[in-house]
């Protein structure tokens, strides 16, 4: 049997989080188990026994010490709660390998676990499923494959310099791969355009979102983008998918 572990820091998501662990499980080969690590960065947990009953291996943690979305004023809270609560998640790994990810992904191929531990077996530390935009051009920590080492060896957290963002969360591990010669692959992705949505099967040609492909260019992962402050009614902008059209499709096309 093989094992799967995922470390999710979340924030008053239920919705988005048990969309996340149905996906993965439905998914799973035969000899795929999955291990999921919750991290609920808040004092929330209304919903930890139903998170805790969705799968037969979920550890939930409770970490409501972090600046929380919405409630805090301090500078990119964002990142500084999901670093701390990928670090908080981190204890609770005994794998080699691990996946961090954001509470609003979903898998929808079982390529999907066979291209991350084709990833791992040849000697890939890092395996992503998309490239930040900006700074440093980062694989993006919304969802990659990592050697659970190099997470204990490399400081995640965001870097300011003058008060501004130089590094997000998570971006250090890039930074520190590129600088020691440590190998990194990310898989082709509607995010950094270098997929062509016309080329895919319907219906995820017409579904907006950040796709992932596997090797035979078929949409294997999904990323909803900003899952939190949608949930919270706290972000808006024109032509983007919400929290409703999110798991509508989810059930119809996915589930």
């Amino acid at each position: 049997m093989r094992k799967f572990t995922v470390v999710v820091p979340t924030c008053r998501t239920p919705d988005l989080i048990e969309l996340l662990i149905r996906t993965f499980d439905k998914f799973a080969p035969a000899d795929v188990e999955n291990h999921f690590i919750v991290v609920e960065n808040s004092p929330d947990d209304s919903y930890r026994d139903t998170v805790l009953s969705l799968s037969k291996n979920v550890t939930w943690i409770q970490n409501p010490e972090v600046p929380e979305f919405g409630t805090s004023n301090i500078p990119s809270a964002g990142s500084i709660a999901n670093g701390l609560g990928v670090l908080q998640g981190l204890e609770a790994v005994d794998d080699d390998y691990v996946f961090v990810a954001h509470c609003d992904v979903c898998v929808t191929s079982s390529s999907f676990f066979e291209e991350m531990f084709k990833g791992r077996e040849e000697g890939y530390w890092m395996v992503g499923t998309g490239i930040d935009n900006s700074r440093i051009k980062a694989l993006h920590i919304s969802g990659f494959y990592i050697k659970t080492q190099l997470l204990h060896d490399v400081d995640i957290m965001p870097v300011f310099q003058d008060g501004d963002l130089v590094l997000d969360v998570g971006d250090t591990l890039t930074a520190y791969c590129r600088q020691n010669e440590i190998q990194m692959r990310c898989h082709e992705n509607t995010f950094n355009n270098v997929a062509r949505t016309a080329d895919l099967d319907s219906p995820y040609r017409e579904f907006h979102v950040d796709r992932c492909l596997d090797s035979g260019g078929n949409v294997m992962f999904m990323h909803l983008g900003r899952g939190v402050p949608k949930t919270k009614g706290k972000y808006s902008k024109p032509n983007r998918v919400y929290l409703p059209g999110w798991k509508e499709f989810i059930m119809r096309n996915v589930l």
